[in-house]
C-alpha cells in the first residue's frame, strides 16, 4: 500500500494550534479562565447532527467528489465525521486533555423475489482522535472550547460472495451439480488527519451541557487496498490508488457534562 506525501503546510498549521492553545493557559488572564467552570473530567456525546461537507479528489482520475450530508443520530457516509464518545481531562487553568473514539457498522442486504439467493455488503468504520484544548468560562452558563488534534480513522466494505455452479451426468443417467462459494473482495482505508474545532457547552444544568461545534479535518496521509479471493482459497492484495486531496467541514450538535 502506498501512502499520500504528508503536507508539511497543515502539519505545521496543528503545531501552531497545539502551541497556541497552550501558550493561552498560560498568559490567559486569571477572570478570562475556566476556573469557576466545573472542572475535572468532561465527558460528552460530539457529531450527532448537524451538517457535514467532505471534498474527495484523487489523483488516479480527473474527477473530484463533494457531499454535503444533514443527519440527526444517523450514519455517516464520511468515516472522520463519525459520531464519538469524547473524554476529556480539564486541568485547573483551562487547559483539557482527550480525545474522542468512535464506530460505525452498515449492512445493505439484497434477494430476489424467489427467495432463491440473497447477497449483502457489509461495512465498518472507525476512528481514534487525541486533542489538546482550552476551555474559556465567558459566561456562567457558556463555555467555549477550541481544539487541536490528530484524527486516525479507517473503513473496511465486504462485497457479497459469489457462487459457481457446474452441472455433470453420472454414469448412471444421473444429472448432479456442484456449487463453489467464492467470498466477495474487500477494500480498505486507513487516514490520518489534522483536526481542528472550536466547540460551546451551553450548561443547562451544572453538569449537563448542550453542546454545538465547527470543525475542519484535513487528510494529510492515506493508504487504502483492494483484496480479491481466489476459489483455489489464496487472495492477492493491491493498490486501491487512494492518494489525492481529502478534507471535510462540519457543523455539529451533541450532548455533554462535566463530572466533578
Amino acid at each position: 500500500m502506498r501512502s499520500i506525501k504528508r503536507s508539511s503546510l497543515f502539519a505545521f498549521v496543528c503545531l501552531v494550534a497545539v502551541v497556541t492553545l497552550a501558550l493561552l493557559a498560560v498568559l490567559t488572564p486569571a477572570e478570562a479562565r475556566a476556573d469557576e467552570a466545573p472542572v475535572g473530567l468532561s465527558l460528552s456525546i460530539e457529531r450527532v447532527a448537524g451538517v457535514a461537507y467532505a471534498s474527495l479528489r484523487p489523483t488516479s482520475s480527473d474527477t473530484s467528489l463533494g457531499a454535503t450530508t444533514f443527519g440527526i443520530a444517523g450514519p455517516a457516509i464520511n468515516p472522520i465525521a463519525l459520531p464519538r464518545l469524547g473524554i476529556d481531562v480539564i486541568l485547573p487553568i483551562g487547559l483539557t486533555l482527550g480525545g474522542a473514539i468512535g464506530y460505525g457498522h452498515a449492512s445493505l442486504s439484497e434477494s430476489e423475489s424467489t427467495g432463491a439467493s440473497s447477497s449483502s455488503f457489509t461495512g465498518n468504520a472507525w476512528l481514534v482522535s487525541p486533542r489538546v484544548g482550552y476551555l474559556f468560562h465567558v459566561a456562567p452558563i457558556f463555555d467555549v472550547w477550541p481544539r487541536a488534534g490528530i484524527t486516525f480513522a479507517g473503513a473496511n466494505l465486504q462485497e457479497p460472495d459469489s457462487q459457481t455452479c457446474s452441472s455433470f451426468s453420472s454414469p448412471a443417467g444421473v444429472i448432479d451439480s456442484s456449487c463453489t462459494n467464492t467470498p466477495g473482495p474487500s477494500e480498505s482505508i486507513f487516514v490520518v488527519a489534522a483536526s481542528i474545532e472550536v466547540a460551546a457547552a451551553l450548561r443547562l444544568t451544572r453538569s449537563f451541557n448542550v453542546l454545538g461545534g465547527i470543525a475542519y479535518d484535513h487528510v494529510f496521509a492515506a493508504s487504502g487496498s483492494t483484496t480479491t479471493q481466489q476459489s483455489s482459497g489464496n487472495s492477492t492484495s493491491s493498490d486501491a490508488q487512494v492518494q489525492g486531496k481529502y478534507l471535510g467541514a462540519q457543523l455539529w450538535f451533541g450532548l455533554g457534562g462535566y463530572v466533578l
